[in-house]
């Protein structure tokens, strides 16, 4: 019984730094700190609240995604063919693959298993743009 208070607990906890991501622009140290409380499906759910809220998936952004017409687009530089679902949810290629840079480092563990004393905060993508805007 006690045992499920305190994951309810958690969960809440990493609610609420989810929270801080779903609109606008966050800080880098903000997204650092917030791994340590995420798992990648809470990162997922980040980037569906902010497309909802019409904002780049990629929280240190505060663009509007892409808007590109048609169900499939062609990658010139590496010819792929990818779905504009997936690209239609960032403001660009960077964001993108910012935002998965990000996801897979994430831990799937649940935080009520992660040890503070071993965490490894994430690292992030840098891009003079976005870095610039946040000083």
């Amino acid at each position: 019984m006690e045992s499920e208070r305190a994951k309810k607990e958690y969960e809440s906890l990493s609610f609420m730094w989810m929270e801080h991501l779903f609109e606008g622009k966050c800080t880098q140290k903000l997204l650092i700190n917030a791994s340590f409380y995420l798992e990648p499906r809470h990162f997922k759910e980040v980037l569906e609240e902010r497309n909802l809220n019409n904002c780049c998936g990629y929280p240190i952004c505060d663009k509007e995604p892409k808007k590109l017409s048609g169900k499939y687009h062609i990658q010139v530089e590496n010819r792929k063919v990818v779905e504009t679902n997936d690209l239609n949810k960032f403001c660009s290629k960077f964001c993108q693959r910012a935002f998965n840079y990000y996801k897979l480092q994430l831990s799937s563990d649940p935080i009520y298993f992660k040890d503070i004393e071993k965490w490894q905060p994430v690292n992030l993508l840098e891009d003079e743009e976005l870095t610039q805007s946040q000083n």
